[in-house]
């Protein structure tokens, strides 16, 4: 997942999907502006509610991963992200800097439900686009490379801090979407999906639209430019 433009040259297809499909209600509101500059306080909180959230579910399996820059590639220093899993779903964990201070981010959760299956014996770009750049969509529905069944939706929203940080935090349920689902079933075997977080920029806060800025795929992008920079992966 390396196309700095992953989401960005799905939008004319995938407002269509999203204008043909009903909405599910919200179970997870976008989170509040971040007040904490350095973000110390609250990651050390989100992060014990992780060590708390483990000892009350033995059957969570957890992991971490590095968070890298689209542009670039490397690594963004002192940014990490965490992922407990069970049957129930998904509990994730985000904390990054290198972000433009005071704009308006959201997080998607690209889940290739079957990584068995993707092309190269890794999940990527390629098992998402055509040759041509067009997303992948198979003559039964399913979207990315045959017998992935991969799926894109929205889990967090946040304003960056002055200084360019934030903290992302979100459950998902197994078989429910927490907000906007842009295409595929969603998170349906939480266990056994290799799962990436892709963190978007919808650019500077637009106060009539911070709400759509905050939840939803093309929120603020017809006066903001927004582009997909920050990414990291879980594989199960």
């Amino acid at each position: 997942m390396k196309n700095s433009n992953l989401l960005l040259g799905l939008l004319p297809l995938l407002l269509v999907i999203i204008s043909c499909e009903p909405q599910e209600e919200s179970l997870l509101q976008p989170s509040a502006i971040t007040t904490d500059p350095d973000m110390g306080i609250e990651t050390a909180a989100l992060d014990e509610k992780f060590g708390l959230e483990h000892a009350r579910e033995p059957a969570y399996l957890k992991s971490q991963s590095q968070v890298f820059d689209f542009a670039t590639e490397q690594q963004i220093p002192n940014a990490f992200s965490k992922m407990l899993r069970s049957e129930k779903g998904v509990l994730g964990f985000i904390h990054t800097r290198n972000l433009n201070p005071e704009y308006a981010y959201t997080v998607w959760m690209v889940v290739f439900a079957n990584p068995d299956n993707c092309s190269l014996g890794a999940c990527d770009e390629n098992d998402i686009f055509n040759e041509d750049g067009t997303l992948i969509v198979n003559p039964d529905g399913t979207f990315g490379t045959p017998g992935v069944d991969l799926s894109l939706l929205w889990v967090d929203g946040k304003v960056s801090s002055s200084k360019g940080a934030a903290n992302f935090f979100f459950r998902v349920r197994t078989g429910e979407a927490p907000g906007e689902l842009l295409f595929g079933p969603g998170l349906i075997d939480a266990i056994g999906s290799e799962i990436h977080y892709v963190i978007r920029d919808h650019g500077p806060i637009i106060p009539e639209l911070l709400e759509e800025q905050l939840s939803t795929f093309a929120g603020g992008c017809d006066i903001n430019i927004c582009d997909d920079v920050q990414f990291a992966i879980h594989q199960p």
